[in-house]
């Protein structure tokens, strides 16, 4: 006699297995990395954060981003400065 089949909706639901790019190291290499700013889609689509994680990766970021601005801004008046310091030599 085979054995009775449990009702329906009674069996747990499988979770979906987890993608390679919802992984914590994959979302935080491209926010830190690679793409910087353009990576908030990945970390706001993984399963693998809890929106007060989210949030406060997303102002990290975001800070991140301006420091990372106002750095490239400084190097560039500092070159612009010593090119032209060179330039009345010339």
């Amino acid at each position: 006699m085979p054995p009775e089949a449990p009702p329906p909706g009674s069996l747990p639901e499988a979770k979906p297995p987890r993608m390679w790019y919802h992984s914590v190291g994959f979302v935080l290499t491209m926010l830190f990395a690679v793409l910087g700013p353009l990576g908030l889609p990945f970390l706001w689509r993984s399963p693998a954060f809890s929106r007060w994680a989210k949030w406060t990766l997303t102002v990290v970021m975001v800070l991140y981003t301006a420091a990372m601005v106002v750095l490239i801004v400084l190097i560039f008046r500092y070159a612009v400065r010593i090119f032209s310091t060179y330039q009345t030599y010339l």
